[in-house]
C-alpha cells in the first residue's frame, strides 16, 4: 500500500474503535480538566509549583499517567518555567519558533520538559488547540505507517511544527477532537490487534496458544516472536497487574475494566533466546507499564528493573 491508502486506513481504524469508547465521560473529563486549570494558565504569573505539579498527576491531568515523575526537575526555577510557559501560549510567535527559543533557553532545556510534558501543557492551556507528541502517539502513528516525520526526529521546533499540522489534520478526517484523538492513540496501543506488532516487541501476545515453550522467530515483515498467553497469566497471578518499577495500576487509574491492561517483560532479552526453550513465568518474566517497558529498551542496551527504578529516583 501507499502512504496514502496506510493513511485511510488508519482513519478507519480510529474511527471503529471510537464506536466501542464513552464519548460522555471523554467529553465529560476533557471539560473538568479545562475548567480545572483554566484560572491557573491564564495568569501564568501566579502558577504556583503546587498546581503545576497538581497538572502533571493524574489526578489532575484525568488523561496522562506519567507526566509527574519529573515533577520536581521541571519546577526547579518556577521563574523559568513561567517564563517557558509564557512563550508556549504566545501566538503571536510562530509555534516552531516558541519551541525552538524554549530548547535553546537554559543550558538547551528544562529538565524534563520534553515533548509530553510541553504538548500537553499546550493542548489544556490551549483547551485543544494543539496535539499530543509523546511515546504512545508516536508509536502508534509509526506502526500505522503514517508518521510523517523521520524515524529519528527529535523534539524541536519545525518537527513539533509539522506534527501539530498533521494531527489536527487527523483529528478533523476522523471527526473527533485532539484530546480524544489522544485517547485512541492509548487505546490503540492497548489494543495490541489494531496495529503492528512492531509497537510492543517484547510484549507477550495473546493470540498463541502454544504451550510453555518460548521463543522461535518467525517472518513477517520483521522478525516477531512466539508468545505464550498461560505464561503471561500465570506472571500477572504471581505479582499482579502492577509495574514492578513505579507501581502503576491501570486497574486504579483507569477503572476495573482494565485491570488487566500491562505488559510483561522478558527480563533475559527475547533476541539472545535459542528457538525453544522453556519459559518459567515467575522467574523469567516480570509486569512493567508501557513508559517503564519503553525506556528498558530504549538505546542498544536493555536496562535493569533495578536500573530503571533508580532512574526514578533522581
Amino acid at each position: 500500500m501507499n502512504r496514502n491508502e496506510y493513511y485511510q486506513k488508519a482513519v478507519e481504524q480510529l474511527k471503529r474503535i471510537l464506536q466501542s469508547e464513552d464519548l460522555e465521560e471523554i467529553e465529560n473529563r476533557r471539560k473538568r480538566v479545562y475548567e480545572r486549570f483554566r484560572e491557573d494558565f491564564q495568569n501564568i504569573d501566579n502558577l504556583s509549583k503546587e498546581r503545576f505539579h497538581y497538572f502533571l498527576s493524574f489526578e489532575g491531568n484525568e488523561h496522562w499517567t506519567n507526566l509527574e515523575r519529573y515533577k520536581n526537575k521541571i519546577t526547579k526555577d518556577m521563574d523559568l518555567l513561567r517564563k517557558t510557559l509564557h512563550l508556549y501560549l504566545d501566538d503571536e510567535v510562530p509555534l516552531g519558533q516558541r519551541i525552538k527559543t524554549k530548547i535553546n533557553t537554559n543550558n538547551n532545556k528544562i529538565n524534563g520538559l520534553g515533548k509530553a510534558t510541553s504538548s500537553a501543557f499546550l493542548l489544556v492551556a490551549s483547551e485543544g488547540g494543539y496535539a499530543i507528541w509523546n511515546n504512545t502517539s508516536e508509536d502508534v502513528l509509526k506502526a500505522l505507517r503514517i508518521w510523517p516525520l523521520t524515524d529519528s526526529a527529535e523534539f524541536n521546533g519545525k518537527n513539533y511544527e509539522d506534527l501539530n499540522e498533521f494531527l489536527i489534520q487527523l483529528s478533523k478526517d476522523v471527526s473527533i477532537d485532539l484530546w480524544t484523538l489522544d485517547h485512541l492513540f492509548w487505546r490503540m496501543r492497548d489494543r495490541k490487534a489494531e496495529v503492528s506488532p512492531q509497537i510492543f516487541p517484547d510484549e507477550i501476545r495473546e493470540d498463541e496458544e502454544v504451550k510453555y515453550p518460548e521463543g522461535g522467530r518467525k517472518k513477517v515483515t520483521v522478525n516477531a516472536y512466539e508468545r505464550n498467553p498461560e505464561a503471561r497469566e500465570k506472571c500477572i497471578e504471581h505479582y499482579g497487574p502492577t509495574c514492578r518499577v513505579c507501581d502503576f495500576n491501570f486497574g486504579k487509574a483507569y477503572g476495573d475494566k482494565y485491570k488487566r491492561f500491562i505488559h510483561i517483560h522478558h527480563i533475559k532479552p527475547v533476541s539472545k533466546m535459542p528457538k525453544r526453550y522453556e519459559v518459567d513465568p515467575v522467574k523469567d518474566l516480570i509486569p512493567v507499564c508501557p513508559n517503564c517497558h519503553a525506556v528498558i529498551h530504549y538505546g542498544n542496551k536493555t536496562l535493569s528493573i533495578e536500573a530503571v527504578k533508580k532512574l526514578l529516583e533522581k
